[in-house]
């Protein structure tokens, strides 16, 4: 246990120890108060509804070091103190074991409520015991609280015959001695939860006061909370790691701490490329936010090339301390070969059949394992041909922000290559940039393609963009031959790209992913198609078209 509070202000009690199974829409990895709610956790909207000097104790158990590592480096300059609640699940424990356990620092009276708590307007303030409640329909899932006018009569749990005021999870306890005999009781009996406590104010007046409540608790009401963010939503469709933007910083939760740690040690290494990263703990990583920002505009081709002119200069072609041989072979190997390989075997797991097409825009393709195993087997000298540098890992135009003055920063960098953690291939940059200005995020996301049967294994695809940034492919293809990099490897890896999203994404984007993949791997490894018209050739277009006259 940490030392006990200290300062004037508001003492408020955020009890956090639960195991939270009933809102596990993320899987067990992630705390039900770090659920996302927009742009920011349901946590961080909790605390928004505070004094900035109100003083903070969090009781937490379960998933304790992933809250307090959040409370720490999204909200460093909160006045906060955890409390470690040994017994969380199982008989005897809850919101009253919780309480208790934070005994030593409830010095003064104080505002209970519960993490997975949602409020649309600021809460009551101090000076009486009260209770919030909120209105409801359905008495038989909830703790109700019995009023005379708005005095506290008696609670009950769960009745069907209860009243319609539902106990929100918040309450101010103004008299703390009494309230916390009445959870020794509750403790002793056997039972967790707060009603004893709230029974024992009573005597010295205990009110009703409605606040603007929304539970976030439970898989149904946390998505129907949810839906009323979704035009702040961040990234969408992840479950293994989300972003949040605060005021000043960004914060990244990950199911896999070391991925977290990694990424840590990669944004302190690309500095003065990235926003600053500010601490990692618990599988959080914080970094500050690059305030006025935009993205890279992929529609202009001239942003294109300035963008990959600064990252050669910035970040390729910094210098380098020797790899072992066969640690880069075998690094180069996990991501063209290994990683694809399990990835499809994923998807065609889940969508059998999906290999069967075998003409795609009336392109001949020998089914995937053909074209991975003429990877493997170093195909256009893709794993012989690996550009060793340092590397982003993730480079788009959505991972390149341009500021209001027109300074260039890396974000959402990748954590390693291949289990290589400051050097990587330069292709596979390339290969990510090109692979959006040929389909756009935006463009998978809403679903903007086609997938049409031609006939028994023929399909036609296609989808929206295709000439729109046309003219930013051309820039792009420009900059490789200047620079002499091998156009057929980058077209190789933007194949293998497609293929490895294939399965990360809903059934309809893993077909589309997966099919263009496979036409592109295929025009990409054969010796008579330049690399930089293999995505063309599939759609029809042909190099030195209108589109190339917009090249710089």
């Amino acid at each position: 246990m940490t030392p006990p509070t200290s300062g004037s202000g508001e003492l408020v009690v955020v009890l956090a120890a639960g195991r939270g199974t009933r809102a596990r829409i993320y899987g067990p990895w992630l705390h039900k108060a770090l659920l996302p709610l927009g742009s920011r956790s349901v946590l961080s909207r909790l605390l928004a509804h505070f004094r900035a000097d109100a003083r903070f104790v969090f009781a937490i158990g379960h998933l304790g070091d992933q809250v307090q590592a959040y409370v720490e480096l999204a909200h460093p300059d909160l006045d906060a103190t955890f409390v470690r609640v040994e017994s969380y699940t199982g008989p005897g424990t809850g919101p009253a074991t919780s309480l208790l356990a934070c005994r030593d620092h409830l010095d003064r009276p104080f505002t209970v409520t519960a993490c997975d708590a949602v409020y649309d307007a600021p809460l009551p303030g101090p000076g009486e015991n009260w209770i919030g409640v909120a209105a409801i329909d359905d008495p038989e899932n909830w703790c109700t609280v019995q009023v005379d006018g708005t005095q506290v009569t008696g609670l009950a749990y769960r009745d069907p015959q209860g009243t319609g005021l539902a106990y929100t999870g918040t309450a101010h306890v103004h008299d703390v001695e009494p309230f916390l005999i009445g959870l020794e009781s509750t403790v002793q009996s056997g039972e967790v939860v707060l009603d004893p406590g709230f029974l024992k104010l009573r005597r010295h007046g205990l009110v009703a006061k409605e606040v603007a409540w929304r539970d976030a608790g439970n898989e149904e009401t946390y998505s129907a909370v949810r839906a009323t963010f979704d035009d702040e939503t961040t990234v969408a469709g992840k479950t293994s790691d989300l972003t949040y933007l605060l005021d000043d910083r960004v914060l990244k939760l990950m199911s896999d701490s070391g991925t977290a740690e990694n990424l840590y040690e990669r944004g302190r290494s690309l500095a003065g490329l990235t926003p600053t990263v500010t601490g990692c703990a618990g599988g959080v990583l914080a970094t500050t936010r690059i305030h006025d920002a935009v993205d890279l505009d992929a529609f202009e081709p001239t942003a294109i090339q300035r963008c990959l002119e600064w990252v050669e200069a910035g970040l390729w072609e910094r210098e380098v301390h020797d790899h072992a041989p066969d640690a880069v072979d075998s690094a180069v190997r996990s991501m063209y070969v290994d990683k694809t390989s399990a990835r499809v075997a994923d998807l065609l797991g889940r969508l059998p059949g999906l290999d069967d097409y075998s003409v795609v825009n009336g392109i001949d393709c020998p089914p995937i394992a053909e074209l991975i195993e003429s990877v493997a087997s170093d195909g256009a000298d893709v794993l012989s041909g690996a550009v060793i540098a340092p590397v982003h890992g993730d480079l788009h135009s959505e991972n390149v922000l341009i500021d209001s003055e027109g300074g260039l920063w890396l974000i959402d960098w990748r954590s390693d290559f291949g289990g290589l953690t400051d050097v990587g291939d330069v292709t596979y940059d390339l290969a990510k940039m090109v692979h959006t200005l040929e389909f756009s995020t935006p463009v998978m996301i809403k679903h903007l393609f086609t997938i049409e049967d031609v006939a028994s294994g023929e399909v036609r695809i296609t989808h929206e963009g295709i000439n729109e940034l046309a003219a930013s492919r051309e820039a792009f293809w420009a900059f490789v031959a200047s620079r002499g990099y091998d156009d057929h490897r980058v077209a190789v890896v933007d194949a293998l790209v497609f293929l490895s999203m294939s399965p990360l994404y809903d059934e309809a984007i893993g077909r589309y992913l997966f099919v263009l993949g496979k036409v592109l791997l295929t025009g990409a490894l054969d010796p008579r198609t330049s690399g930089r018209t293999a995505f063309d050739q599939v759609f029809g277009r042909t190099s030195g078209s209108d589109a190339s006259s917009a090249a710089p």
